[in-house]
């Protein structure tokens, strides 16, 4: 079994000794009887969910995307609005990082434009601190002094929230990439989706990708991590010159 199947099976048996199943088939059948998006499974998901994000992350990933919006708003074309989708959030520091990015080019640009960010994740615990918008002092040491200040208010020596201006920016939902029924309120110029789909199969992997594009506006842009769907074509799409991201413009 390789890293991330160990890290599945320790999750399940931690929780099934929390529990005090010793039968895996049992523990199986009581998630069945529940169903999805029952108490349980909240509880299993959040055992699972390997909650590792921070701020701006990826430096490059952002850099593409400061780029691709600023080309966006010189261009000379009409933007009603603009959305973006973080999927796969977590606890919301990646779809905060693109609410600060967005607040800072429309200014920089005097763009008036209306522009939101939906932060989704499997994992409703994950999200309940994303809505709060609270993080420890020491998870924001990354980022610059400036922008620290301008988005986020002292609660104390350890923590900062996220200040209500940027907050009511972004919006947070449950959602399932692998239920590909599923769509979003409205189609969306971004898609931020990091380190998630390395944990799908080829088919559930090839059909989150084809949701994922399907929600995309025209010009939009996915991007998805680097050694994610490797080889993967998309007939409209068209992917990045940039060899540090895995990035592709909607056709």
């Amino acid at each position: 079994m390789g890293a991330r199947g160990g890290l599945v099976e320790a999750g399940v048996a931690r929780r099934m000794r929390e529990l005090g199943y010793q039968d895996g088939a049992a523990y199986l059948e009581l998630l069945r009887q529940q169903g999805r998006y029952s108490p349980e499974w909240v509880q299993i998901i959040d055992k699972l969910g390997i909650q590792s994000t921070r701020f701006f992350r990826d430096r490059d990933v952002f850099a593409c995307i400061q780029d691709w919006l600023q080309r966006r708003l010189t261009g000379g074309e009409p933007l009603a609005d603009l959305m973006f989708w973080s999927a796969g959030c977590s606890t919301g520091e990646e779809a905060y990082s693109l609410a600060m990015l967005a607040s800072e080019l429309l200014a920089q640009n005097g763009r008036a434009s209306y522009f939101g960010v939906l932060g989704s994740d499997i994992n409703s615990l994950a999200l309940d601190k994303a809505r709060q918008g609270i993080y420890r002092e020491h998870g924001l040491r990354d980022m610059d002094a400036s922008r620290r200040d301008r988005f986020f208010s002292r609660l104390d020596g350890r923590h900062r929230q996220v200040k209500g201006e940027l907050r009511k920016r972004v919006s947070f939902m449950v959602d399932n990439l692998l239920a590909v029924g599923n769509s979003l309120p409205a189609r969306v110029d971004l898609v931020l989706c990091l380190n998630v789909l390395l944990y799908f199969r080829k088919p559930r992997l090839l059909a989150a990708l084809d949701r994922l594009v399907d929600q995309l506006r025209p010009g939009g842009l996915l991007i998805i991590g680097q050694n994610e769907a490797i080889g993967w074509k998309d007939p409209r799409v068209c992917r990045l010159g940039n060899k540090q991201v895995n990035a592709y413009l909607k056709l």
